[in-house]
């Protein structure tokens, strides 16, 4: 009896390349992107990939390959932005490098890409709560503006707007006691959103009114170092 033999043959369409190749890492795609440009030139000139580096064709659609970030999505705006870069203090140095070349020339350098020129200038904020010292090269490329903390009678408007339910009489005991707390020699003095967390928490347990012993019992919320608890309740005790 003949057996038959059966071979399952696989159609690899153009689409089904494309499919595959976009499931690939950037750098294989990039690598895959470039196999297809020497092949086009191969098949137009009849040449392998020996011409001279202005000769070869350019990759013109390289965006399918990258991921754009709010830097490069600010770079390639096609209208004026603002681009806030918080927290500056706690990226990488080799973040704060590449900020350089924005800040000096507004402008993105891709190794395998090239460079990316903005198309308008965006208006850059930088924010840093100083937690490390800033490179000289990127405070050189800045304007400095320091904004201290609130006085008494804004941080109570803060806490009446974003706490509605909470009573303005406890609002303004609270905005006073974070203050005084602020003018003491804590390891870090409590900021505007640890004030607003305590004024919530104070809501939460039902209290009316902040007397040294409530303060005491729920500074945890409010400062972050057993050193700035125990110095604080002395202080506030002492009053």
């Amino acid at each position: 009896m003949p057996t038959v033999s059966t071979t399952a043959a696989w159609s690899v369409t153009p689409r089904y390349l494309e499919e595959a190749e976009r499931s690939l890492p950037m750098s294989e795609r990039l690598l895959a992107a470039s196999h297809r440009l020497d092949t086009q030139s191969t098949e137009t000139t009849g040449m392998s990939s020996t011409l001279r580096p202005e000769q070869q064709p350019v990759l013109t659609n390289f965006h399918e390959f990258l991921l754009e970030r709010p830097l490069l999505e600010a770079i390639r705006s096609d209208k004026p932005v603002v681009l806030l870069i918080d927290e500056v203090d706690r990226v990488e140095m080799e973040t704060e490098a590449l900020l350089l070349e924005v800040l000096d020339a507004f402008q993105v350098t891709i190794p395998e890409l090239g460079t990316i020129t903005a198309n308008y200038r965006p208006l850059v904020v930088l924010t840093s709560n100083n937690t490390r010292e800033l490179s000289e090269a990127l405070k050189r490329r800045c304007l400095f503006l320091h904004i201290d903390y609130p006085s008494v009678e804004r941080e109570r408007r803060i806490l009446l707007h974003q706490a509605p339910d909470l009573p303005e009489a406890l609002a303004e005991k609270i905005a006073r006691t974070v203050y005084s707390i602020r003018q003491m020699a804590v390891r870090k003095a409590p900021s505007v959103s640890e004030s607003l967390d305590w004024a919530r928490t104070l809501l939460a347990l039902g209290i009316e009114d902040v007397d040294a012993e409530v303060a005491a019992e729920t500074l945890g919320v409010l400062l972050k170092y057993q050193s700035d608890i125990d110095r604080v309740s002395r202080e506030l005790l002492e009053q």
